[in-house]
């Protein structure tokens, strides 16, 4: 988990002393996966509670509610804590470049020396993915120059990206789902396809839940310009199964982020145009 926060620090994420639960559960996966014993199970809502019996970590919770005893499941987070802080200087020394080496090399001395050259293989991966991430959350006019070739390090920066813009909810649903042991179930879509455009800007994603990208992909659905669900007159609107697809018709587009993240209109648009039309 603190290697997961040192990361978030490295992106730039924790000017303001909030660490959201959310935002840890990505790298405290791809930690996770290199460091585990094979009886682990990852279940990042343990550490990020437990942390607060170290004198540097604490939870500010959520208005009118209390920090469980014993999290059972991500809602034990989610629903009780709107984040966690930690001390003043322990902060300043996250957003220290020199600072956050020494700290991640005693974590790993400490506790990983064993997995030092794969953690640090990670490392250096994740932190190309930082990278091109805050190079596409400041190419708001027009695509980067230089897009990495190696979809492990586009398609995390454009997930992250997408996800925090929406909030982790899926767009067309508006379910916000954790699996039990790893991050929230909410994959990120291209509106238009990065072969065509080479597009990973957030403004040319959205989240949805993965049967709903499935039939965006399939042009079964599309969200329209005014921010409205379409669906394609190709389903078959008898069949009670497909009621989840053909009650989206006319919905609101579940958007709630920051207005420089909505959805461009001209990727709306090649949705729109491209939704399967019936057969004449």
């Amino acid at each position: 988990m603190l290697l997961a926060v040192l990361e978030l620090a490295e992106r730039g994420a924790l000017s303001s002393n909030r660490i959201p639960y959310e935002w840890t559960l990505d790298g405290f996966a791809a930690y996770f996966e290199v460091v585990r014993d094979r009886s682990d199970h990852c279940l990042a809502y343990l550490p990020f509670l437990y942390l607060r019996s170290a004198t540097f970590w604490h939870l500010h919770p959520l208005p009118g509610e209390t920090v469980r005893d014993r999290p059972t499941s991500h809602s034990s987070i989610t629903d009780t804590i709107e984040y966690a802080f930690v001390d003043a200087d322990l902060h300043a020394l996250l957003l220290d470049p020199h600072a956050r080496t020494q700290l991640r090399n005693a974590l790993i001395d400490g506790w990983f020396a064993e997995d030092r050259k794969a953690l640090q293989r990670l490392i250096d991966q994740r932190r190309v993915s930082n990278d091109y991430e805050n190079t596409l959350r400041l190419s708001e006019s027009r695509r980067p120059d230089t897009i990495p070739p190696d979809d492990a390090v586009r398609d995390p920066a454009f997930r992250r990206l997408v996800l925090e813009a929406y909030d982790y909810r899926c767009a067309a649903s508006g379910w916000r789902l954790f699996v039990p042991e790893g991050p929230v179930l909410t994959e990120a879509a291209h509106l238009i396809p990065f072969a065509e455009t080479h597009d990973d800007r957030p403004q040319n994603g959205i989240a949805l839940t993965p049967t709903f990208h499935r039939a965006l992909d399939a042009r079964l659905i599309a969200p329209a310009p005014d921010m409205k669900w379409r669906v394609s007159e190709v389903i078959d609107r008898r069949i009670p199964d497909n009621a989840p697809l053909v009650e989206l018709a006319g919905q609101d587009v579940i958007f709630h982020g920051r207005r420089r993240y909505r959805p461009r209109k001209d990727a709306l648009e090649w949705r729109v145009e491209r939704l399967r039309a019936r057969p004449d």
